[in-house]
């Protein structure tokens, strides 16, 4: 299946919606989020400097620098606990004054105590920190009020990416929605077809909701299809009554369908940052050994330096990987069909020492950056990866939902010791299995776990 000139329109529908300033609506909540804290910290500067040069205290001056910069490093630890700048909290006022008010408190109440215990002169220390918090309370709760009421109940519609997808039915299109019609612009909900599954993916991209109107039959096609979306996904089935989960009614009071193992807006935030942070060391650490294999894989067989496969990414959107070419040209596998074995003679001299310690999988660290794929999660796979004879997909229709997050370099499953080829079904069933129990109980920890225990594994018996 092509990618037809119908279907890029709608992915450039969906990547340049009307909104304020032509801004995508993640965006636009994350440019908000941002701009609060980034507002909270200038507050705090320019209540710091106010008071330490309007009032000089003499010796104590350096207390006092010391103590503001605590205070603001404790007020952002105690608000990004309380979820202080996440949009939800921005769109209630209360909620917002909440979680501000009471990270000021922690704050000042952890420097008060940092002082006490310390033995330290605290009467004009915490005094002029608690009037910078005083400020920050006021300034804070000022722009949240303005935040509120810019936002608006009309204008909430700007800052939520709500997509309709109509599947041959006839449905009045709700305020707020842009529309994808399936039959017009060819978008089926075949299952075992990854390059439609890619372009619907594309087509929804950073949707917040998804809602399917379509013929009651055709619901739970459209949900195995979109398997693995990070969106929240709704029916809207006419003339429904007493079809259990598909219920009739306005498209908003529908029943729904949201994933269950995705991660929510803040886990996806921390794993990002995690990411950049550790790719950008390790690409620094091991920019001599690439540069050096580079090299090597150039002299050693003709051909690219860089080997390009398009593997399945998070929501099922394709991507290019990159790896060091470890096979002679001539027997390059685009598609991924034939697992490479441990005696292949399709390997070259050099290909079969990096494959074996893993070396050729360090270009992927520019994925990690490009935004493609993390240092952690489950493997990504090639559109023809097969076992026993059968695609991926055929053996488990719950493979689509390993999708749910971004692949990884490294992975609960490799540090399993589930690695290599995958000539029986039992390869693929342990990887799957131990791709959704990391789903299921994502944490930070867990990442810096696998992330620690992974060079214990790079020499293994399946790493070939």
């Amino acid at each position: 299946m092509q990618i037809t000139p119908s279907m890029q329109c709608d992915i450039a529908l969906a990547q340049s919606t009307n909104r304020w300033f032509s801004i995508p609506a993640y965006q636009l909540r994350l440019s908000i989020g941002c701009g609060v804290v980034i507002f909270d910290m200038v507050v705090i500067c320019i209540a710091s400097a106010f008071f330490l040069f309007r009032f000089p205290i003499g010796q104590a001056l350096i207390p006092n620098i010391e103590a503001q910069f605590l205070f603001a490093v404790f007020y952002l630890v105690f608000a990004i606990t309380a979820r202080a700048f996440h949009f939800d909290k921005l769109l209630h006022f209360r909620k917002s004054a909440s979680s501000v008010v009471l990270p000021i408190f922690y704050a000042l109440l952890t420097i008060f105590a940092i002082k006490f215990v310390l033995h330290r002169e605290i009467v004009n220390v915490f005094s002029m920190v608690f009037a910078t918090g005083a400020l920050l309370t006021i300034a804070a709760l000022s722009l949240r009020m303005a935040v509120r009421s810019l936002i608006g109940k009309n204008s909430q519609s700007n800052l939520f990416d709500n997509v309709l997808v109509v599947d041959s039915v006839q449905v009045q299109v709700p305020a707020g929605f842009r529309t994808i019609d399936a039959h017009a612009r060819g978008l089926e909900p075949d299952p075992d077809n990854p390059l439609m599954r890619h372009w619907a993916a594309d087509s929804l991209q950073h949707a917040d909701r998804v809602v399917i109107a379509c013929n009651a039959e055709r619901c739970e096609r459209w949900a195995q299809f979109l398997s693995g979306s990070q969106s929240e996904i709704r029916f809207y089935v006419p003339n429904a009554s007493g079809l259990g989960i598909f219920s009739t009614g306005t498209i908003q009071h529908d029943i729904f369908l949201k994933p269950k193992i995705a991660l929510n807006p803040d886990q996806r935030c921390l794993k990002r940052i995690f990411d950049i942070c550790g790719a950008i060391i390790l690409l620094f650490l091991f920019i001599p050994l690439m540069l050096l294999t580079g090299l090597l894989v150039k002299l050693d067989h003709p051909g690219p330096m860089i080997f390009e496969q398009v593997r399945i990414g998070r929501g099922n959107r394709l991507f290019p990987l990159y790896k060091f070419r470890s096979l002679k040209t001539k027997s390059t596998d685009f598609s991924g069909q034939k697992s490479v074995t441990q005696s292949d003679d399709r390997m070259t001299s050099i290909g079969k020492f990096i494959r074996a310690t893993s070396i050729d999988e360090l270009p992927q660290l520019l994925n990690v950056l490009r935004g493609e794929m993390s240092l952690v999660g489950p493997r990504p796979h090639a559109l023809a990866s097969q076992a026993e004879n059968q695609l991926f997909w055929e053996i488990d229709q719950d493979y689509w939902r390993r999708h749910a997050i971004k692949p990884g370099m490294t992975g609960l499953a490799q540090i399993r010791g589930f690695r290599g080829a995958t000539d029986e079904r039992v390869d693929l069933v342990n990887r799957l299995k131990s791709d959704m129990d990391y789903l299921r109980d994502w944490s930070i920890w867990r990442d810096i776990y696998i992330l620690a225990a992974t060079p214990f594994v790079l020499i293994h018996k399946n790493a070939y």
